[in-house]
């Protein structure tokens, strides 16, 4: 919410440049709650908005637009599969994908983004994705008495993307995204209540 009260701003986007060093200096400091921790993921909110609010920006050349776009990829894609736990946040590694993510989002009409275009279908289902990876992988774990690789984490990945399909279908497109906001707010209500009963 205060990213995005600063985002409107003129100067919106200065602040979060702020906003994202703080948070970047005050998780090398502290470590706080590493993964989970609030402050340490401010500044990945933080470059959204910034890249929102840059001022206008002048077009890149098709193949120098394209060349950053292929790079910026391969840096997602070898950070995928290279990074270990001690890679994520509050670590200073976390940039490198964070930032490529970034340079995909201010060269949208690159040439090389045709090339992607066969993920689109994933995209159009990836916040399902993002909501029902992790319960999959729970419930199979306790299901299964062990921690899930191989023809079993094959099974979950199978299982949350059918899910995420029929989600998306049934839930995403027939839902207004207000009353999702709502739905949200309420469910973070009822989380924070019982937080604070439970002390």
């Amino acid at each position: 919410m205060l990213i995005l009260l600063l985002g409107i701003t003129r100067r919106g986007w200065g602040a979060l440049c702020c906003i994202a060093v703080g948070s970047l200096v005050a998780g090398q400091l502290n470590g706080g709650m590493g993964y989970y921790g609030f402050i340490e993921h401010l500044w990945q909110f933080a470059i959204g908005g910034i890249i929102a609010w840059l001022p206008a920006r002048r077009l890149l050349a098709p193949w120098l637009s394209s060349l950053l776009y292929c790079l910026a990829t391969a840096s997602i894609v070898a950070c995928s599969i290279l990074f270990q736990g001690n890679y994520a946040t509050p670590s200073l590694w976390a940039l490198i994908p964070c930032l490529s993510a970034a340079i995909l989002l201010l060269i949208p009409d690159a040439p090389a983004n045709n090339l992607l275009a066969i993920l689109s279908p994933a995209g159009r289902i990836s916040y399902s994705l993002y909501l029902w990876h992790w319960p999959v992988i729970v419930w199979a774990t306790y299901f299964f008495e062990r921690q899930i690789t191989g023809l079993s984490m094959a099974l979950c990945i199978a299982a949350t993307i059918g899910i995420s399909i029929i989600s998306y279908l049934f839930i995403e497109r027939r839902i207004s995204v207000l009353l999702l906001l709502a739905i949200n707010a309420v469910a973070a209500a009822l989380l924070f209540s019982t937080s604070l009963l439970s002390l």
